[in-house]
């Protein structure tokens, strides 16, 4: 879960720099925004995971078949948005 967060920081770190992002106040309130929409995916994911790992501790193994594909498909909708922008 820290190497989520980190990632996430250093995204963000990378996109308001001005040698890698760009040097227009557009590209860095554009690339802010990218690095902050990239780390909660990034997060929504990691959370998916680990609901998918643990789900059969809490529930039987039919419902935790429907919830794993239920993120699945959530996990594929957040990498059809990401390629979208």
């Amino acid at each position: 879960m820290k190497n989520i967060f980190a990632l996430g920081a250093l995204i963000a770190v990378l996109s308001l720099s001005p040698s890698y992002g760009g040097s227009k106040p557009k590209d860095v309130k554009e690339g802010a925004k990218e690095a902050s929409s990239d780390a909660g995916r990034g997060l929504n994911k990691a959370g998916r995971a680990v609901k998918d790992s643990t789900c059969e501790l809490f529930n039987g193994k039919g419902e935790c078949a429907v919830k794993k594909g239920v993120n699945s498909v959530k996990n594929g909708a957040d990498k059809i948005e990401d390629a979208v922008e």
